[in-house]
């Protein structure tokens, strides 16, 4: 009896880890998927609450509502190929292997990810300032990634030209 409870033991966790596919390839699917993936630059959709002089403030500005893109935002666009998709797709899957993550918090995003499929708008909303994104809730994916990622994604934006309020690289400095 105990070891059939030691074998059952072990189909159990096996087929469970077969099914429960990790949540880095659920992204890639979502890209593999895709009828179309847009990078953009925006204005950001970060609004403080209140002003200086604590009056209340207009509601945000937001990427992607509804899955209707906020198209009166963005500054510049990108229309991804199936290998510049997979690209980005693969770079913002890349295990983190840092311990420290270094944690700034400004949260003022300029740049994002557009992810369509049979009429539906996935997103992520990037700032590369703070190296945080949100996004849709269809894509649970930590912005926890480390800074050799946070750089790759950076160029990937830069290398198509989707520079608006990018900061100058200490490198060009």
């Amino acid at each position: 009896m105990k070891s059939f409870s030691i074998v059952l033991f072990f189909i159990i966790t096996v087929v469970n880890s077969l099914l429960a596919q990790p949540e880095y390839a659920k992204i890639r699917d979502v890209f593999y998927n895709a009828d179309s993936v847009i990078i953009v630059s925006h204005i950001t959709t970060y609004q403080p609450n209140t002003t200086s002089s604590g009056a209340k403030k207009l509601k945000p500005l937001v990427l992607v509502s509804n899955n209707k893109v906020n198209y009166k935002i963005i500054k510049e666009r990108y229309l991804l190929d199936k290998i510049e998709t997979d690209s980005i797709a693969k770079i913002l899957t890349e295990k983190n292997t840092d311990s420290v993550i270094k944690n700034i918090s400004c949260f003022i995003p300029h740049h994002g990810i557009l992810i369509f499929t049979k009429g539906r708008c996935s997103f992520f909303d990037i700032c590369f300032g703070c190296r945080h994104f949100v996004s849709s809730k269809n894509l649970k994916l930590s912005d926890d990634l480390n800074d050799r990622t946070w750089e790759r994604l950076e160029l990937f934006f830069r290398h198509r030209d989707l520079n608006y309020k990018m900061s100058i690289p200490e490198k060009e400095l």
